[in-house]
């Protein structure tokens, strides 16, 4: 599907929430989008042009929809204002596809990290069994947060996760190669899911695959270095 910023549609803006580096988070009441699948988007029409809103959370009963908007690209001092309206485009991007196994592991790196947490919160902890996360530049959208669960293999220090999968009961990593942080791996997402893959032993190797969203060159990257026997189901994202 080729994304097109066409603007058929107007959302009600129900609440704009900061989060760190800059980024917002948008809930819009939209009930003709409200079904859409984790890995879809959409654009805004905002001062300076359309930028995209990373979907995280859509419920089509409700007739709303969240996302993740990068607010250091709208003019300084700008943010969509609750009880106000946006023009909005159509559903861009096919989501994640058809999943195989029943464990899953839940990749997002840059744009991708609202699709994965999308993704696992639509599969829940009965099949979304790790979620890994990671950026390239500075931080996540997100705080990272001491997480409750242990999981094998991974680099030492290496113990922050993401709040709403703590919620969820789903275990969860983070990487960033920009900058060092507490509790978060200095490098790759692939480099965590390599020391979690290791650790597994041979009789627990079955049904075990890969979801993972981000840009098309990290996902090509992904692909060359997930570990044999680990089938792959990816995103791409612009």
């Amino acid at each position: 599907m080729t994304p097109t910023t066409e603007a058929p549609f107007r959302g009600r803006v129900v609440s704009t929430a900061g989060l760190p580096d800059g980024q917002l988070l948008i809930r819009l009441a939209l009930p003709e989008l409200a079904r859409a699948v984790p890995g879809q988007f959409l654009y805004l029409q905002l001062p300076g042009g359309p930028q995209p809103l990373w979907l995280v959370e859509a419920h089509g009963g409700e007739g709303w929809l969240a996302g993740v908007l990068d607010g250091r690209r709208l003019p300084e001092g700008y943010a969509p204002a609750p009880g106000g309206t946006l023009a909005c485009s159509r559903l861009q991007g096919e989501g994640f596809g058809e999943l195989s196994g029943d464990k899953l592991v839940v990749l997002g790196q840059d744009e991708g990290v609202a699709a994965a947490l999308f993704l696992a919160q639509r599969l829940g902890r009965g099949r979304a069994r790790l979620v890994l996360l990671g950026t390239a530049g500075e931080r996540l959208p997100f705080r990272p947060r001491p997480s409750r669960f242990v999981i094998p293999g991974m680099p030492p220090g290496t113990i922050a996760g993401n709040g709403v999968m703590e919620q969820a009961g789903i275990a969860s990593r983070l990487a960033i190669t920009g900058m060092e942080q507490p509790g978060c791996h200095h490098g790759t997402v692939a480099e965590l899911l390599i020391a979690w893959w290791q650790s597994v032993p041979d009789w627990d190797r079955q049904g075990w695959a890969l979801a993972a969203a981000g840009p098309w060159h990290w996902l090509e990257g992904l692909q060359q270095q997930r570990p044999a026997g680990l089938p792959l189901a990816d995103c791409r994202l612009p």
